[in-house]
């Protein structure tokens, strides 16, 4: 994997219960030239969101305390975190409920992906949302900016 520029090394989040996807991310990510700061549960995710403010924030859906789509909905409710991008991660295969719905549309993040994955396609997803003008601070309305 290609080692990021000084300028375009990034900082982010990840809050995954498992310890051993947990790592995977964490190099997988590292591998990729961005810097990582790690966590195991939905309150410290919101804790370390709002001390590093980080350029994107990879969510579990099923951890501990707060569950991922709550951790979203805070941060994107948030004026000075909604423009971080979230992508959340998810191992559910059975058919959503419509509570799982109705949470998926309002924690309003910006991307989700099934676990299993590939580290490619995860690669290609999180570089698109850390990519220069995805969004820009401050936009207020924690929207998509083309």
């Amino acid at each position: 994997m290609a080692e990021a520029t000084s300028a375009k090394r990034k900082h982010v989040l990840i809050a995954e219960d498992d310890p051993n996807i947990r790592t995977i991310l964490q190099f997988t990510l590292e591998g990729c030239g961005h810097q990582v700061t790690a966590v195991d549960n939905g309150k410290a995710a919101l804790e370390t969101a709002r001390k590093i403010e980080p350029h994107l924030i990879l969510l579990d859906v099923m951890m501990p305390g707060k569950n991922g789509l709550e951790v979203c909905y805070e941060l994107k409710n948030d004026p000075k975190m909604e423009h971080i991008p979230v992508m959340i991660l998810t191992a559910t295969t059975q058919a959503s409920t419509k509570t799982d719905d109705y949470w998926r549309v309002r924690s309003r993040a910006d991307d989700f992906m099934s676990k299993p994955f590939k580290s490619a396609d995860l690669i290609k997803r999180i570089e698109k949302l850390l990519s220069a003008g995805y969004r820009e601070k401050g936009d207020g309305q924690g929207r998509l900016r083309i």
